[in-house]
């Protein structure tokens, strides 16, 4: 509030802001104190009257808009003014208000005008400056495969799209520099949507950490530092900002059909362009290093679930080691080894006792296996493949039928325990073990996913439901059940929803709600994804 008039002020001090949904956070007798407030209080809204000394209203709401574009500005005036009000509205103020008949709903009523101002403003600088995003990405995408030229046409000038995000914020890419790719591990056909809101939760954690995202993929995100910052100092802020995505992942996004894994790899330093695209290649690599990488150096099975040494006693045998979802790599993985016949005849070598007895197969699938292929570090793709065929061939005859279905799941496999964990399940089937006599962890799962299938769910939570580690439970419940607990919670929800489409008239986004699918638009796209029409196809069927 700006007036140099004693007593308006404290009438305005006296207004009730609350109910209108604003705060008082400064006065000011003239032109000149009210915009060095504006400086320290970075105000959404400046009332003002236009008669002062020192500094006018007028000259103060040229300065205001000058300096900070956002704030709205409305005007205080007497009759007399008029004049310079009409002037001062057509210049841009939001509004004047007669001083001698100025009630509150005068006020409430201007406020709500300004509300909506600042919100259609916020709105296009959001879009105007993810469309820059958008054009510094493919730049920097150029740039990353090694085509500069490419990147210099994105913007004038060559490098012009890295120079600035916006007047207001740094330079984004400078040389000598390190760089951060955010890895997104998702379901193909969630990838879109999970993008879509990792970008929305990124962008506060973005401006909180100093750090510039650049989506260059579907599931890559660059994240560029500000120039000049220490090693230890990057990874503290990478960390924080990985971790606090983390929270946010495992709290707002629990109904994508297949877990979010995040990790970040930090590049080395980095000279030219030329040095980002080796660069960049390697920070590749540990897409597939994770695969192996995802399987720890081998701890203790006792870390892996809250019994300590437990494991063995329930049934589980020992835990195959995992690191958190959301980790931090540097560095260069180590090399992989390509698939050759020397390679299939020891695999061979190594799976016979498993085709031959099958007393002998839960220590070499949990145990023997996972120390071969962590030690060959074959591509992930050659493993997958050589387990695949060598389960085809080897299938009893009370598997055969199913054998198509497990090489599968084993060629999509994400990481080494999930592959074995298939396994395991394929050949627990073919002994004949039912369900029902399974872990208790895992049936206490089931039962409370169906309990509570509207309700956000996630490993973490499931996990401590049961009392077991999250990793070591998602191990269980694969093993067991064939299919990771995402997958379950998927299955059911659609098979719900099918239910409430079939025998009520509730609204799509209303069954959506009641299966715990709170994304209309992710809904849709899954449940036409596992019965192949739209939702609302289903009415009455």
């Amino acid at each position: 509030m700006v007036d140099d008039e004693l007593p308006l002020l404290q009438e305005l001090r006296s207004y009730p802001w609350e109910t209108f949904g604003a705060v008082l956070v400064g006065e000011a007798e003239n032109g000149e104190e009210a915009l060095a407030l504006c400086c320290n209080r970075a105000p959404d809204v400046v009332v003002t009257d236009i008669t002062m000394p020192l500094m006018d209203g007028l000259t103060l709401f040229r300065e205001i808009k000058l300096r900070h574009p956002e704030t709205q500005v409305i005007l205080l005036t007497c009759h007399s003014d008029f004049a310079y009000a009409r002037e001062a509205l057509r210049l841009g103020a939001l509004e004047y208000l007669v001083k001698v008949t100025l009630d509150e709903a005068d006020m409430g009523r201007a406020l709500d005008k300004a509300r909506q101002a600042l919100e259609k403003e916020r709105s296009y600088r959001r879009q105007a400056s993810r469309e820059r995003r958008r054009e510094q990405a493919l730049g920097l995408a150029a740039l990353l495969k090694g085509q500069p030229d490419m990147a210099a046409t994105a913007d004038l000038g060559p490098f012009g799209p890295f120079a600035r995000i916006s007047a207001e914020e740094p330079a984004v890419l400078t040389f000598p520099m390190r760089f951060a790719c955010l890895q997104v591990d998702a379901a193909p056909d969630d990838l879109l949507f999970v993008r879509e809101d990792l970008q929305e939760l990124l962008e506060p954690l973005e401006a909180q950490h100093g750090l510039t995202g650049l989506w260059v993929g579907e599931s890559a995100c660059v994240l560029l530092p500000p120039p000049g910052l220490s090693e230890a100092r990057l990874r503290s802020k990478l960390e924080a900002a990985l971790g606090r995505l983390r929270e946010l992942v495992e709290t707002r996004l629990t109904f994508y059909s297949r877990e979010v894994r995040l990790s970040v790899i930090l590049s080395e330093p980095v000279d030219d362009c030329a040095a980002l695209a080796a660069a960049w290649r390697t920070a590749k690599l540990w897409r597939l290093a994770r695969f192996y990488e995802a399987e720890g150096t081998g701890k203790a099975a006792a870390d892996e679930h809250a019994g300590g040494e437990g494991a063995a006693a329930r049934g589980g045998g020992p835990a195959t080691p995992t690191v958190p979802r959301a980790s931090l790599y540097t560095g260069r993985p180590l090399p992989f080894a390509r698939r050759t016949d020397r390679i299939d005849a020891d695999f061979r070598a190594l799976m016979q006792p498993a085709a031959a007895s099958s007393s002998a197969r839960a220590a070499l699938l949990r145990e023997a296996l996972p120390r071969w292929c962590a030690r060959q570090r074959l591509l992930p793709d050659d493993l997958r493949s050589l387990v695949a065929e060598w389960y085809v061939a080897h299938a009893s005859e009370p598997l055969r039928a199913s054998a198509g279905d497990t090489a599968r799941r084993i060629l999509a496999a994400e990481t080494l325990s999930e592959l074995v964990s298939v396994l395991v399940h394929a050949f627990e089937r073919e002994a004949g073990t039912p369900e029902t006599s399974g872990r208790r962890e895992v049936r206490e799962t089931i039962l409370y996913i169906r309990e509570h299938l509207a309700d956000p769910l996630t490993v973490t939570l499931l996990a401590r439901h049961v009392g077991l580690s999250s990793r070591y439970l998602s191990r269980l419940f694969r093993e067991e059940s064939g299919e990771s607990i995402n997958e379950h919670i998927t299955r059911l929800r659609m098979q719900q929803a099918l239910r409430l489409l079939s025998t009520t008239n509730l609204k799509v986004y209303e069954i959506a709600e009641r299966v715990g699918i709170p994304s209309y638009r992710y809904f849709t796209a899954l449940f036409r994804e596992h019965y192949g029409m739209a939702p609302t196809d289903c009415r009455g069927g």
